[in-house]
């Protein structure tokens, strides 16, 4: 399962690989948004493997947290108008929502769904739990540097995992997002990748 675990500054550390029990996992709620690509080169394999991430990580939540979707493409699209409590009810709702995600909404705009998140933080400061960002994409970005030096002015607020999926993603991106962010990333190739990353 996703572990979580703070240390004495309350600065939040996802590790990926060590398996927790439940116990750890009540301890340790926080907020997570998952920023979905789905620009058309999504469509296919890579749309298949996201929906694999997200259903393994929607399984695997702290209990006691909060969620919520964004898909992006061009424009970004919200599944989850604010962050939904993590119970049976919702997740059922989310996984329909999942079952049936496309790369259907154009280009890839990373800088305009984390503006947005970052613009909104009033609405994500109510809820009082570490805020961490699951950046999920296939693709390259023109704006690299200006999405870079959003997320670093912003690294104090959330934290950014991100998941580069396939094999034509920007893996300088992919890394610097996470390490900029003050999180963690991982490249995803292949549906069985993610097995090393999230666990039932």
């Amino acid at each position: 399962s996703i572990k979580s675990i703070f240390d004495n500054s309350f600065n939040y550390v996802l590790q990926y690989k060590i398996k927790a029990n439940s116990q750890d996992l009540e301890k340790y709620p926080a907020l997570f948004i998952f920023l979905i690509d789905q620009s058309g080169s999504m469509e296919g394999n890579p749309i298949q493997i996201v929906s694999e991430a997200l259903k393994l990580a929607l399984q695997s939540l702290p209990i006691n947290s909060y969620y919520q979707l964004i898909g992006f493409g061009t424009n970004y699209k919200k599944y989850d108008r604010t962050p939904k409590e993590y119970n049976e009810s919702n997740i059922n709702e989310s996984m329909k929502i999942i079952k049936n995600l496309k790369g259907d909404l154009g280009g890839t705009n990373i800088y305009s769904p984390l503006k947005y998140i970052y613009d909104s933080y009033e609405i994500y400061d109510k809820i009082n739990l570490p805020k961490n960002i699951f950046l999920l994409t296939d693709g390259e970005i023109e704006n690299k540097k200006e999405t870079l030096k959003l997320i670093e002015k912003n690294n104090s607020k959330f934290s950014i995992f991100s998941f580069g999926i396939g094999s034509d993603f920007d893996k300088d991106l992919i890394k610097n997002a996470g390490i900029i962010g003050k999180g963690n990333y991982n490249f995803c190739s292949e549906i069985k990748d993610l097995k090393t990353i999230f666990c039932k």
